[in-house]
C-alpha cells in the first residue's frame, strides 16, 4: 500500500476518529462516517505516480496577511517529497477550502477524475483526524479547532454539477 491509498487511509481514519471520540474531542459525525462508507468502493491509484509533497496539510502551509484575506506564502517540510498519487497533494483542497475557493484550487490543478478526488477526500478525512488527535495530545487548542474544522469542511460539502455525490465539493 502506498501513501494516498484509500485501502489504508479509510481504516486509519476510522481508528483515529474513534480515539478522538473517546477523548471527547470529536462527536461522531454521521456525514463523515457515511462518506467513509461510500468511499469503500474506491481502489488504489491506477495512474502513474507523479512528484508530490507527500505531507501537505494545514500545518505545512505558511500564511501571510493579504490585503483582504490571509494568503498562502509558502510550504514547509519537504521531507516526504517523492513519487506518489496526486491525491496526496489534492487532499489539502478538501481540508482548507470550500465553495468557490475549492473550485479555484481544483481548476488550477487541472483535470482530476472522480476516483482521484475521492482518494484525496478520503486522505483529507484521515489527515484532519490525525492532526486533531496530535493537537489534542499536545494541548494545542487552535490547531485542534482548525483540524476539526477541516474535517467538517471535508465532509459537509455538496457535489458539483456533473460529479458523483461522493466527490462532494469538487
Amino acid at each position: 500500500m502506498e501513501p494516498g491509498d484509500p485501502t489504508r487511509d479509510r481504516p486509519r481514519a476510522r481508528e483515529t476518529l474513534g480515539r478522538l471520540s473517546a477523548l471527547g474531542a470529536w462527536a461522531p459525525d454521521p456525514k463523515v462516517l457515511a462518506f467513509l462508507d461510500r468511499a469503500e468502493s474506491v481502489g488504489p491509484p491506477s495512474a502513474e505516480p507523479v512528484l508530490v509533497h507527500g505531507d501537505l496539510h494545514i500545518r505545512h502551509v505558511l500564511g501571510a496577511d493579504g490585503r483582504t484575506a490571509p494568503r498562502a506564502s509558502g510550504v514547509i517540510d519537504w521531507g516526504d517529497t517523492g513519487l506518489g498519487d496526486p491525491a496526496m497533494d489534492l487532499a489539502i483542497g478538501f481540508m482548507a477550502f470550500t465553495g468557490p475557493a475549492r473550485r479555484a484550487f481544483l481548476d488550477a490543478y487541472g483535470p482530476a477524475d472522480d476516483e482521484r478526488l475521492l482518494r484525496a477526500r478520503t486522505l483529507a478525512v484521515h489527515l484532519s483526524a490525525a492532526l486533531a488527535e496530535q493537537a489534542v495530545g499536545d494541548g494545542m487548542a487552535d490547531v485542534t479547532a482548525e483540524s476539526l474544522a477541516a474535517l467538517g469542511r471535508t465532509a459537509h460539502e455538496t457535489p458539483a454539477a456533473g460529479s458523483s455525490p461522493d466527490v462532494a465539493g469538487r
